[in-house]
């Protein structure tokens, strides 16, 4: 009987007279060593197809089964038959790959994984899930690439990422270390032995911290992320509070006005002093009744007033390795920290960090209250983090 089998990539189609049945596991596919044009035999090396019961499993179970995974000391070139799928193999240098017979069709995405992904930033692990499924029903398999030499591990993740290969699950380890914060894009893929399917994803690692207050003058009680001052005199040469000590590198954060009276002065000063005065050397602040940079009093053309209504958002992007700070208002910069050098410089040529500043420019007897809400990277910032920076 004359029958024609496609053998997709190895030759082209021809009509052969093929056995009459399938061989079995462990046999090889060999050329009119008898009657027919194509039948099953011994194995023997180099004699054509090896056939198997199927591509993986336990040889002997059931009896008899042979599995192309298991085969012993496959050469390149090699060729193995799956019984069970009905598919060609060739062996490559260290696996074996299915070979396409006629047009193979990629794996298809069931569940789309997100085009971007923030990391735990207290070391934790977190997932990201894409669920592939192949047309023509082989089993899938998922992997990852990260943009780097040799495919080596970023910065931003602690240990190997672990993919469960049952569930697309792709479980990642970050790194709590601070200088590795920053944004990596993965290739995520999902392969059939033939075709890949690939998806990108971007993974974000931010190190935030939270600025608190003290429970003691000028503030009215202690407070996280937040600063509720009093004042009964000017602090122009001295009685400034202080936050706790900022974080080193190139960090960004915002203060907003919530409960506003007038005349405070908020900025940065060196971490190591104890007395600070908003017109003395080393500070660098906003005052929020003018909006003008202290000390000096000068105008840096934000209209009065600007930053002194409750919701008003003063931006504050620092570097403590140059000493520099930038100041904005309402989505507006003064010098954009992401593409310009400060004109203003917090301490001095010794200060290697800085903490906040906070002061009232009028005083006379009266008591002057201002509150602020500090918005660090654990919250949601209201403008976007200046390229090159950090969230607090």
């Amino acid at each position: 009987m004359t029958k024609s089998r496609d053998l997709g990539n190895l030759a082209q189609t021809v009509a052969v007279n093929l056995p009459t049945s399938l061989g079995t596991a462990g046999q090889t596919l060999v050329v009119n060593s008898g009657a027919d044009g194509l039948e099953f035999g011994a194995a023997s090396g180099g004699s054509g197809v090896t056939t198997y019961t199927g591509k993986s499993g336990t040889d002997g179970t059931p009896a008899g089964a042979t599995y192309i995974d298991n085969a012993s000391n496959p050469s390149e070139g090699d060729l193995a038959y799956d019984l069970a799928a009905d598919q060609l193999y060739i062996r490559t240098t260290s696996a074996w790959k299915r070979v396409s017979i006629g047009v193979d069709e990629s794996p298809i995405i069931t569940t789309e994984p997100p085009t971007s992904h923030v990391l735990n930033q207290d070391g934790s692990t977190s997932t990201v899930t894409m669920v592939a499924t192949d047309p023509e029903g082989f089993g899938i398999t998922y992997g990852i690439a990260y943009p780097t030499a040799n495919n080596a591990l970023p910065d931003q993740l602690e240990t190997a990422t672990s993919i469960n290969q049952s569930t697309g699950v792709f479980t990642f380890d970050p790194s709590t270390t601070e200088a590795d914060a920053g944004t990596v894009k993965v290739r995520l893929s999902a392969s059939d032995g033939i075709s890949t399917t690939t998806r990108f994803c971007t993974l974000t690692l931010l190190f935030s911290v939270d600025i608190t207050t003290p429970n003691s003058a000028p503030f009215k009680q202690a407070g996280t992320n937040t600063a509720d001052t009093t004042f009964s005199s000017a602090t122009g040469s001295t009685g400034m509070g202080f936050s706790s000590e900022l974080s080193t590198g190139k960090k960004y954060f915002e203060v907003v006005n919530a409960i506003n009276n007038g005349y405070g002065v908020v900025g940065l000063c060196d971490n190591a002093v104890t007395s600070q005065g908003y017109n003395q050397s080393g500070f660098q602040g906003i005052n929020n009744s003018n909006s003008h940079i202290y000390p000096g009093n000068t105008d840096i053309g934000f209209a009065s007033g600007t930053w002194n209504q409750s919701g008003d958002v003063l931006m504050i992007a620092y570097d403590t390795s140059t000493r520099e700070v930038w100041f904005g208002i309402d989505g507006t910069w003064y010098e954009d920290p992401a593409t310009t050098s400060s004109s203003y410089l917090v301490g001095s040529s010794s200060t290697t960090s800085f903490k906040m500043a906070f002061g009232s420019s009028i005083g006379g007897g009266s008591a002057y209250d201002n509150s602020y809400n500090i918005i660090t990277g654990s919250q949601t910032l209201n403008y976007s983090v200046p390229s090159g920076f950090s969230a607090h």
